[in-house]
Formats: structure tokens, sequence, C-alpha cells
């Protein structure tokens, strides 16, 4: 059996519930040649979370809420032509057992940390493409570019100390970035 062969001081044992209530409202606007396509998303979660490791024994609770606007115009130049503009945003929380304050040196070489200081990131995506079906041939073009912000996005970070040899980690919100795609097909 597994009560047998478990080596609790070593097996992490984790057990988080998570319960999410979404609601949207979105509504289409035509405004000739435009189209308007605006939308919220207001999303609620309850977690809950008991972790055990060595002599780690520990509960959270948590409960989040965030809003996600988003909007898409699209511009009809022509029969054949459509220009078309798509902008979200989005909030996102860290893993509910790295924002508890606990130190887990059970392997002296390898201590994992939390950090009571992460806090939520987010992240931004704007998108731009122009179709257009050309008669002669039967071809079709379409260009696009995408942008994608990230802020705050958290990491893991390591630190070594050459005296001992051993690694500590734990994560950290870093500055984020910024992606940029353009294609064509």
């Amino acid at each position: 059996s597994l009560a047998k062969v478990l080596d609790t001081a070593n097996s992490p044992l984790q057990r988080t519930n998570s319960y999410s209530h979404q609601w949207e409202l979105s509504s289409t606007l035509n405004l000739k040649p435009f189209t308007l396509m605006p939308s919220i998303v207001w999303k609620m979660n309850h977690e809950t979370l008991d972790y055990q490791r060595g002599h780690i024994d520990t509960a959270a609770v948590r409960n989040t809420s965030a809003l996600s606007p988003s909007l898409m115009v699209r511009m009809k130049i022509d029969k054949m032509s459509t220009l078309e503009a798509n902008y979200d945003h989005h909030t996102y929380f860290p893993e509910l057992l790295s924002t508890i304050g606990y130190r887990d040196d059970t392997d002296p070489l390898n201590v994992r940390e939390g950090n009571t200081g992460l806090h939520t990131y987010y992240d931004y995506h704007v998108n731009v493409n122009f179709r257009t079906n050309i008669m002669k041939g039967e071809q079709s073009l379409m260009v696009s570019v995408d942008y994608l912000k990230n802020i705050a996005t958290p990491n893991n970070v390591f630190y070594y100390n050459a005296k001992t040899g051993a690694y500590r980690s734990h994560q950290e919100n870093l500055q984020g970035g910024d992606n940029w795609k353009f294609s064509a097909n």
C-alpha cells in the first residue's frame, strides 16, 4: 500500500480546491461601415490550499475578482476587403502556494521559498489585420500585426551560495516584456 512506501518527510501533499464564477456582458453595434463588439468579463474565484511537506503544514484561502475588457472593431472597406482591430486585457493571479511565506529546506541544496510580495500580473493584446479576396485567380490575402504586453509576470529566481553549494529559489514579479508578430498569408 502507499502508506508503507510514502516518505512523508520528502513527499509534498497538496490539496487545492478552486471555485470560479464568470459573468460576461457583450454587445454588437452596427454603425456602417463599422461593427463594434465590446465585451467585459467579470471572473470571481475562491481557492483553498492545504500543503504539507516535512515540517511544513499550512493552509490558505484566497478570494479574487478580476475584470477583463475587450473590443473588436471591424470596418468593411468594400465587398471584398475588411480591416479588423482587436484589443483585450487580462488579469492573472499567481499560484496560491507561491504567495505563502514558507521555507522548504527538505533538500538543503535546493531551498524553495514562498513570496508574500507576489501580486497580480497582466497582459494587453492588440491585433490588427487586413483581409481581401482577389477575384483574378480566386486568391485571398491577409496581413496581420499582433502586439502582446506582459506586465509583472512572475518567474522563478535562483540564488547560489558558493560557500555551501546550495540554491535558494522563489518567484518574483519581473518587469514583463513585449512580443510583436507580423504575418502575411
